[in-house]
């Protein structure tokens, strides 16, 4: 028999991660291998669901079934088929001085010596479940002893610099001003873009995501607060539950989490193309990509620019227009020029070839030091609020930060230019 365990202390009631983990009718949840596009309907018998993001280690189709739950222990055993491998799974709450630890226990009928890859498989499990049930109670029920100060918004640039040349963005309606935009490579904010998204009224609210996708599997990432990767939102803190629970955990977020599902494909929830897809006016065959994004207020990207690496020029064939729709929820956006990047202090691994966006080493939502960057006073940047039904424009190659000043929904479009 070959056997993993693993084991994580929770700053949570025990008896709130024992709410999260006793949900077994609805494993999709908190197991995080499971998803509710089910090929099995019967969910008395057996689940079969399709393989999340998550599941690196299960190329197959995973079947879940519950063999116990025990209220007066806390704790739950079920399997999992993972590449015809049956998994045992125990997953037990225990209080500690008011706090709980969390354990998982994955083994399998199949000795480590016949078969070494089975306790990667099972680490693989204990780990990930145990990490995703951490993060969903961090961000469902509240810390032990802990008050959190609120969270204040940052103060516009332009009320904090007077001195610098902030502009702002241009309104236009659609018809007035798109292509001479596009050609003249400025930014602009088409003022009216919801007129021209035909199922607005319906993408707009979160209750009908939940009701219209609530089952349905929704990868996310956990931003803990400020912390960033590298500058960077990275899907090292991710995880993943229903639409219909993500959504329940934007309106309570009782630790004032900043968490995003974010660069979510319309396909990955089944029937969403059929609402969210690039706007009809841009050029047949322009569009590169499109993703929803959906998460708390005070989630923001530090300025950068699309791609992997820096272009000063705004002509680089690499890079691509964006077209950013404020679906739901107001966003603060800072815009800058490329010919401005020689005042804004780009990090070094943004002028070479890396995996990460180009971006800067100044974070503008948080206090400059401009003894340590004494050029950024003379850049010329852009200022604005985006709000709900308006799009913003940002040319290629352009230097650009949202800061979320709601739980918002935004669907952003990277389309090629027009233009040589």
């Amino acid at each position: 028999m070959s056997s993993q365990l693993k084991v994580m202390k929770l700053n949570r009631k025990a008896s709130d991660v024992w709410k999260l983990i006793s949900d077994v009718e609805t494993p999709e949840t908190w197991v995080p291998f499971l998803d509710s596009r089910q090929v099995d309907s019967n969910k008395h018998d057996k689940h079969i669901y399709f393989p999340t993001d998550l599941a690196f280690f299960c190329q197959e189709l995973i079947s879940y079934k519950l063999i116990n739950i025990k209220p007066e222990e806390k704790s739950v055993e079920f399997t999992l088929s993972v590449n015809h491998i049956n998994v045992s799974v125990l997953v037990v709450v225990y209080e500690d001085k008011g706090a709980c630890l969390l354990e998982a226990r994955a083994s399998a009928p199949i000795s480590s010596d016949e078969l070494p890859v089975v306790d990667e498989l099972l680490f693989g499990i204990c780990f990930e479940l145990v990490s995703n049930i951490e993060m969903l109670a961090n961000l469902k029920f509240p810390k032990v002893k802990c008050n959190l100060p609120p969270l204040k918004f940052p103060t516009p640039l332009k009320e904090r610099f007077p001195e610098m040349n902030i502009r702002e963005i241009k309104r236009v309606t659609l018809a007035e001003g798109l292509d001479e935009a596009i050609t003249g490579a400025y930014p602009v904010i088409i003022s009216d873009h919801w007129k021209h998204c035909e199922h607005y009224s319906l993408i707009k609210d979160f209750s009908w995501w939940k009701k219209e996708f609530g089952p349905q599997s929704m990868f996310f990432m956990d931003l803990e607060h400020e912390k960033l990767v590298n500058g960077f939102l990275q899907a090292g803190f991710s995880g993943i539950t229903t639409c219909s629970e993500f959504i329940d955990m934007l309106a309570s977020n009782p630790n004032q989490a900043k968490f995003t599902a974010a660069e979510l494909m319309p396909y990955k929830l089944i029937g969403a193309s059929d609402y969210i897809y690039p706007p009809s006016f841009l050029p047949v065959g322009s569009v590169v990509r499109h993703k929803v994004w959906m998460g708390t207020s005070h989630v923001y990207t530090p300025v950068h620019q699309d791609g992997t690496h820096t272009d000063f020029t705004a002509r680089g064939p690499e890079k691509f227009h964006n077209l950013n729709f404020q679906v739901t929820g107001r966003k603060h956006v800072v815009l800058a020029n490329p010919n401005q990047s020689k005042y804004l202090y780009p990090e070094s691994s943004a002028l070479e070839f890396k995996d990460t966006p180009p971006h800067l080493k100044v974070d503008i939502h948080k206090e400059i030091d401009f003894n340590e960057f004494p050029l950024f006073k003379k850049a010329e940047l852009f200022e604005t609020i985006l709000n709900p039904g308006e799009a913003i424009y940002i040319p290629r190659a352009w230097w650009h930060s949202f800061y979320a000043l709601d739980n918002t929904i935004n669907h952003n479009t990277l389309f090629t230019s027009r233009i040589s």
